[in-house]
């Protein structure tokens, strides 16, 4: 007996951007990871166009940031021209930052109320809010509606994992991530609009 979840195919839209895509990483790093950006020296590369599965438009700008007392690269990767994921390459000494979230858990409840004040989509509030009764210490799965969160610690990392489900079988293609190592954020992935569900249907075998 099998069953199955179909993810459509993907479908690129059109999007009237206001910011450059280098403007756009910059802002999330400002808003929602919580650097203070006053404080680093910041040079900024953009990579030519490639693409998302050969569908979608897709383009990488890279980030180094440096102080006396901080270095960070960053790679921020828009498929689309949306955010699809920011990856701290390097880290050397304490990043500056405005954020005063003492845990993890904060860190991720915070970067992603700051990211649905960005994006202007209320879904990341809602993905935000399944962390309310987490325990930060413990690893666990808990689901709501059609969203499954996977909270998982392993040595110096902790990760959050949100991805689509129905009726207990999952498309963890379809899903939004925020990793920590040491206290401060790894990554974020974030394919949910990439791919819609083309079918729930239960095949039986």
């Amino acid at each position: 007996m099998g069953k199955a979840l179909a993810l459509a195919a993907l479908t690129p839209k059109v999007n009237a951007a206001d910011m450059t895509l280098q403007q756009k990483g910059m802002t999330i790093l400002s808003d929602a990871v919580g650097l203070d950006l006053t404080k680093y020296e910041t040079l900024a590369k953009e990579y030519p166009q490639d693409s998302y599965f050969g569908v979608i438009p897709e383009r990488n700008v890279e980030y180094h940031l440096e102080s006396d007392e901080s270095k960070l690269k960053l790679l921020c990767t828009f498929t689309d021209d949306d955010l699809h994921i920011l990856h701290v390459l390097e880290r050397e000494g304490s990043p500056h930052t405005t954020k005063t979230a003492i845990n993890v858990l904060e860190m991720a409840r915070d970067f992603l109320s700051s990211y649905q004040t960005y994006s202007g989509n209320t879904f990341y509030g809602e993905l935000a809010s399944m962390l309310d009764t987490v325990d930060a210490n413990k690893n666990l799965t808990k689901t709501s509606r059609n969203v499954k969160l996977e909270v998982t610690t392993a040595g110096e990392y902790k990760t959050f994992e949100w991805s689509y489900t129905f009726n207990g079988v999952n498309a963890a293609s379809k899903c939004v991530a925020l990793g920590y190592k040491n206290g401060f954020l790894k990554h974020f992935i974030d394919t949910w609009n990439l791919y819609k569900i083309g079918s729930t249907t239960v095949n039986l075998s």
